[in-house]
């Protein structure tokens, strides 16, 4: 904060000599003093503004470079305390963002609302080999590579492929050693903690998922999902079978004599 002195001197006499700057085909704009005089939690920098002072102290620190937030578990460091207490979960495993269709959670809000786009009803992105719908066609191109095998993205420090960007990014991080997560039993090492976690019960036996249709369980939160696809698209074909069959006995009874009433 010592390269910003002025930040949080938010009670600031304003200047009332608005000086103006005059940018090409736009006229004349107040420059950023002259916001700054009109705005009580301002950037010096970037003029963003803040409706606290904390705020912006914590904005301020993107500027300066500074990192003063840092993870005890792993010593990874952060410019607000927000983004540490995320990354923290990364260690405890806590998610505490639930889907409340499906029950997935999630440690992020933002990863729980593009999961929710998931359960859109109109998904009319299709794939051609097994039928499956997306909401948007970049999930539909990463599905078919399941298909085809296709690996576009390619680890530049070592010969592996990889069918998405997330797969490769955290591949990587097993080539720095300070990132790495290994199995206690078999060494094995990983790039995250959520994949040692679901590496581990491979060995402990664990099933913690269980299907709220079938009762049956599974080990990688993942593989649930997949399961529970077969039970939406099997229901789908029942609800298709079961209309064509009232649609047919409608059309057989059309035309028919009623029976003569009975003495």
């Amino acid at each position: 904060l010592l390269a910003f002195p002025s930040i949080l001197r938010s009670g600031s006499s304003p200047n009332r000599k608005s000086r103006r700057m005059l940018l090409p085909n736009q006229g004349t704009v107040p420059d950023m003093e002259t916001r700054q005089s009109k705005c009580r939690h301002c950037c010096s920098v970037c003029g963003r503004e803040f409706s606290r002072p904390s705020r912006l102290a914590d904005h301020m620190f993107m500027h300066s470079g500074d990192k003063p937030y840092s993870c005890s578990v792993c010593g990874k460091r952060f410019t607000k305390k927000i983004n540490m207490t995320v990354h923290q979960r990364v260690h405890t495993g806590e998610k505490p963002y639930s889907c409340p269709d499906c029950g997935v959670s999630y440690a992020q809000l933002g990863c729980l609302r593009r999961h929710r786009l998931q359960h859109a009803a109109e998904k009319p992105h299709h794939c051609s080999v097994c039928g499956r719908g997306f909401i948007q066609r970049r999930y539909l191109i990463q599905h078919e590579r399941t298909h085809t095998g296709e690996r576009p993205f390619s680890c530049s420090l070592c010969p592996k492929r990889f069918a998405s960007r997330s797969g490769l990014t955290d591949h990587q991080k097993t080539h720095k050693e300070e990132n790495l997560y290994s199995c206690s039993i078999c060494e094995k090492v990983f790039s995250t903690a959520s994949r040692l976690r679901e590496h581990t019960r491979s060995h402990t036996g664990e099933r913690p998922f269980q299907c709220d249709v079938c009762k049956k369980r599974f080990s990688v939160q993942g593989v649930l999902r997949k399961h529970r696809e077969i039970h939406r698209r099997g229901k789908h074909r029942s609800t298709v079978r079961s209309t064509r069959l009232r649609s047919s006995a409608t059309a057989q009874c059309v035309g028919k004599p009623s029976p003569p009433p009975q003495a």
